[in-house]
């Protein structure tokens, strides 16, 4: 597709990521070091909009098609790797939203500003208990779980 065929909404988003290139490269050695997404270009992604890429609009999200989403996160994995990865986790899980009730998906999807991660295997356990639920398990791995508000993954109900 060439620049002039594009969506309008496409090319905003690549100039978003154009915009904030620099953030992101200046960290990127800092990601390599440290194994995990500096905050500096969580926070940056995050206010440029980008983690909203795939949140519905109801919640405050750009509701973008899938193409163009791709397009953004090979444009950002282009400049650095883990910061394309970690963005694609995190806007993964706002396909989720649909399995939650009204108040939950409002709850976890209805802050503009949420990052999320997880991790689906293995499934930790959830046991009912007053009030709720008690989960226990372990995830040895969530991309981005350092700059997340909310951790989803897979329960196994006893």
């Amino acid at each position: 597709m060439s620049p002039s065929s594009a969506p309008a909404a496409l090319l905003s988003l690549l100039d978003t990521v154009h915009l904030i290139e620099p953030v992101i490269r200046a960290h990127s050695a800092q990601a390599e070091r440290e194994r995990r997404l500096p905050d500096a270009v969580a926070n940056t992604m995050r206010e440029s909009g980008l983690y909203r890429l795939w949140r519905p609009r109801a919640f405050g999200g750009l509701e973008v098609d899938p193409m163009t989403a791709f397009q953004v996160f090979e444009e950002v994995s282009r400049i650095d790797s883990a910061a394309g990865w970690n963005l694609w986790a995190s806007c993964n899980f706002d396909t989720v939203g649909p399995w939650f009730d009204d108040e939950g998906a409002k709850e976890i999807f209805g802050q503009p500003g949420a990052l999320l991660a997880g991790s689906w295997f293995p499934s930790r356990r959830a046991e009912p208990v007053d009030g709720g639920y008690r989960v226990t398990g372990q995830t040895p791995f969530a991309s981005g779980a350092d700059q997340a508000q909310w951790i989803i993954g897979l329960m196994k109900y006893l």
